[in-house]
């Protein structure tokens, strides 16, 4: 017996000290890394060791470093993030990657040369099959790639006719697609694709879209709204967190999708439907929400109620006789405004369009329809026209109005060109573009959008 335990004793004494000649011996991945690095590899590695140190740079310093020296960096960021390690360069020991780390690297990638990095992630992560690779190629590829990038991350996260994924690559997934989906024809893309959408992926994919906060994505949302009884409710919840676009037709398409189901037969879904309604500032449904006011559940009561409140900036009760004598009061004003801006009246003497202009402001709803019957004014042989339907168009806020305002960028009058100027901040949520190029550039940029 003592010797067998001897035996054994000696046999695990041996296979220690094996396995620790083999550790000393055999030189680690980040060893290697640090042996190979060059004068701007050993800087970056550093400058991200210095974001856990007692004066620790700004990551838009660290960011900026990476992206000017994109070339030298777009190796040893996809490398970090596999490895999930930064190494030490001289003393020390590695540092498990943290999130502020990796944050920073994607960020870089993200503003690096697409085709420089499209290389060396072509080269060091395309056929990766461990999960972790996996999720680090959905997140990279989702920060450069274009639509014909999108059927990789489909096949990154869920393989062929697998029912299930893990937790980390939907995370991934839906990490990658939400940075993708701004490029131009993602969203359409994925409308495509959304029929053979694996089921572990669906929700992933609604999530990405919300996250993006692009308009791109209504017109699949709104698809799902209309087809999907099972995803209706979360696509819903995704247009409530981008909103509207500045594509009015398409808005009110949204919303039709939106107004059929005030209908369900889920309370939760009339609800959030009510809400996004809300969200859309959308006139055309206004008699339904307010129909909903007498609906003998109260949480519905008071998503119709804060809908209203929502869409016309007023704060009545919640009682239907009073919003439904606002709504007819307010329709007729907007009829008798739009009856009296004729073509001669636009065009004619200032004074009498003046107070027309004023008075334009004053109306609750018909905004949309308003906006494109006052474009003429910005066209005014009068400075004080011209600058006053600049100032109106900013309280409108229709997107109908931005090709005028963009013209109105060219005025001869620098009051009417800051005015158009504030119009089109106001309506885009665009700041930092001043010229009419400028602009338009950034318009067709985003043409799907408009």
């Amino acid at each position: 017996m003592d010797r067998s335990r001897a035996a054994i004793n000696n046999s695990l004494e041996l296979i220690t000290r094996c396995l620790l000649v083999m550790v000393l011996l055999a030189p680690s991945a980040s060893s290697q890394l640090v042996s190979e690095l060059d004068a701007v590899e050993t800087q970056a590695i550093e400058s991200l060791r210095a974001l856990r140190g007692d004066e620790p740079p700004t990551e838009a310093t660290v960011e900026d470093f990476l992206v000017e020296n994109a070339k030298s960096c777009v190796d040893l960021c996809l490398q970090l993030m596999l490895q999930q390690s930064v190494p030490a360069t001289a003393e020390g020991t590695p540092q498990r990657l943290s999130i502020q780390q990796e944050s920073i690297m994607l960020a870089a990638l993200a503003r690096m040369p697409a085709d420089v990095v499209r290389q060396s992630a072509d080269r060091l992560l395309l056929g990766a099959t461990e999960e972790h690779a996996r999720v680090v190629t959905c997140r990279v590829y989702g920060r450069f790639g274009n639509a014909f990038d999108v059927d990789l991350l489909f096949a990154l996260a869920c393989e062929e006719d697998a029912e299930e994924t893990t937790a980390a690559l939907r995370a991934g997934f839906r990490d990658g697609l939400h940075h993708l989906i701004t490029r131009p024809d993602v969203a359409a893309a994925l409308g495509r694709k959304w029929s053979s959408t694996p089921p572990a992926l669906r929700e992933p994919m609604l999530q990405a879209l919300g996250d993006a906060r692009d308009p791109r994505a209504l017109p699949l949302l709104s698809d799902v709204i209309t087809w999907s009884d099972e995803w209706a409710s979360l696509a819903i919840a995704q247009v409530r967190l981008i909103g509207p676009s500045l594509d009015e037709p398409r808005n009110r398409t949204v919303a039709d999708s939106l107004a059929d189901r005030l209908d369900d037969s889920d309370v939760r879904i009339r609800e959030s439907a009510c809400i996004a309604l809300g969200e859309l500032r959308s006139e055309d449904h206004i008699e339904k929400l307010i129909e909903l006011l007498d609906h003998s559940n109260r949480v519905l009561r008071d998503a119709a109620h804060k809908a209203l409140m929502r869409i016309s900036g007023e704060t009545l009760p919640p009682n239907t006789k009073l919003w439904t004598v606002w709504h007819e009061r307010e329709r007729e004003a907007v009829s008798r405004m739009l009856a009296r801006l004729s073509e001669p009246v636009l065009s004619g003497a200032p004074v009498p369009l003046l107070e027309l202009l004023r008075e334009s402001t004053r109306l609750e709803l018909g905004r949309h329809d308003l906006a494109d019957a006052l474009t003429p004014a910005l066209d005014h042989s009068n400075d004080l026209v011209r600058l006053t339907a600049c100032r109106v168009m900013t309280q409108l806020a229709s997107p109908i109005a931005i090709d005028a305002l963009l013209h109105a960028l060219g005025d001869p009058e620098d009051e009417v060109r800051d005015a158009a100027l504030n119009a089109l901040i106001s309506i885009t949520g665009v700041e930092g573009l001043e010229s009419p190029t400028e602009w338009r550039d950034y318009l067709e940029d985003r043409s799907e959008l408009y």
